[in-house]
């Protein structure tokens, strides 16, 4: 019994210094073991896995506890005979410690470190939002709040979409003027042609785990008139094609990489559609048949897909699986893109007509301007993205 509080307590110890996982109360890790019938489930089944292939299958152990909910402090816990399991809202990776050592399958899949280290994506929260602006022929960037607004880039062609490799400190978008997908430091030093020669590439997406970078063609600006999604190797080797039929005007692209799936809006056809990141498995996933779905963004964790309609001028949102549609932001006057920033509970979105970006709560309420032309000499606000400077 005196080494069982020995080896808990020291489990406290460890989740305490743990930099990524919340401090958790003693009592709660002192809680007493569930039936003999507890099980793993999603995140922690998947993480057990990778631990038992790289360690052996005695290094999690068996459950001693089916996970335990806590919604106050955004974190999922389940004891095991080998140590902790933990998963936090706040950056939804999922982590194991023994006490000694930490697990965590990240952007880079599974990593250990000593309890007492960190790794280096294990970053603050966003402080910075990215911007391209089709009309001023800029990206640009600002605090959260809209304050210090800066160029990163200017005298670009048509620059879209954007995507942040917080960790390598790399900024990549796509210009659908020069038809490139183009990166550069989060200053903008160092700019480098990743892929070249594309038609109208539009949305883009990063896979930082895999090395993966993803990217859509919209069909009206393209010499085909149809649209496509390919990918690549993060410096544009390998191009392959993912789904090239029955496309029309793609523009957002998000992907649940958990899950195995990525996600794109049709303004053409009117859909949301998702596949498997191999292109494979096309299915609808909301139809909208008034309206012109356009911006794109998911929070994996709240089982939420969020859209902007330009055609109806609404924010929506739904279930993954495109169950359960409601409104979240209304009269809007020319919706673009937008993006999440989940730890904050805020949702960001560009409006062409207002030459604005502007925020909300993830729910609709208290909308305000971030960034407008007064501020920023906003002309066409295209692609967003949150990270660090």
């Amino acid at each position: 019994m005196k080494r069982a509080k020995l080896w808990r307590l020291a489990v406290v110890v460890a989740v305490l210094l743990i930099g990524q996982v919340t401090p958790i109360q003693a009592q709660e890790l002192f809680a007493p073991a569930a039936a003999a019938d507890c099980q793993f489930f999603l995140g922690f089944a998947t993480l057990k896995a990778l631990i038992d292939a790289a360690e052996g299958p005695e290094k999690v152990g068996e459950c001693l506890e089916n996970e335990r909910h806590n919604p106050a402090k955004g974190e999922t816990l389940q004891q095991t005979t080998g140590g902790l399991l933990v998963w936090r809202k706040v950056d939804n990776w999922t982590a194991f410690t023994d006490g000694y050592r930490t697990w965590a399958n990240g952007p880079y899949g599974l990593q250990s470190r000593l309890n007492t280290e960190q790794f280096a994506w294990e970053r603050p929260a966003p402080t910075t939002l990215y911007w391209t602006d089709t009309g001023t022929n800029k990206i640009q960037r600002a605090n959260l709040d809209g304050s210090q607004v800066e160029d990163v880039l200017t005298g670009l062609s048509v620059p879209c979409y954007l995507a942040l490799d917080v960790a390598a400190g790399k900024l990549y978008w796509t210009d659908r003027g020069t038809g490139k997908i183009q990166r550069a430091n989060l200053d903008g030093s160092q700019v480098e042609d990743l892929v070249t020669g594309l038609d109208g590439p539009v949305g883009l997406a990063l896979d930082v785990a895999a090395g993966k970078l993803y990217w859509t063609h919209a069909g009206f600006w393209s010499d085909t008139g149809t649209g496509e999604i390919q990918r690549a190797n993060l410096d544009g080797s390998h191009v392959e094609d993912l789904v090239t039929t029955d496309l029309s005007a793609l523009y957002g692209l998000a992907l649940d990489v958990a899950a195995g799936k990525l996600y794109w809006v049709d303004a053409g056809t009117r859909l949301i559609q998702r596949a498997n990141l191999d292109g494979s498995q096309v299915e609808d996933v909301v139809t909208t048949d008034w309206g012109q779905p356009y911006g794109l963004a998911l929070d994996v964790a709240a089982d939420k897909l969020y859209w902007i309609d330009a055609g109806t001028r609404l924010i929506q949102r739904a279930n993954l699986d495109g169950s359960h549609i409601e409104d979240v932001v209304t009269g809007l006057d020319d919706p673009g893109s937008l993006a999440l920033d989940v730890a904050a509970g805020k949702l960001y979105w560009a409006d062409w007509d207002r030459y604005t970006i502007q925020r909300a709560n993830l729910d609709g309420s208290q909308v305000e301007d971030v960034v407008t032309r007064a501020t920023a000499g906003l002309r066409v606000p295209e692609g967003l993205a949150l990270g660090l400077r």
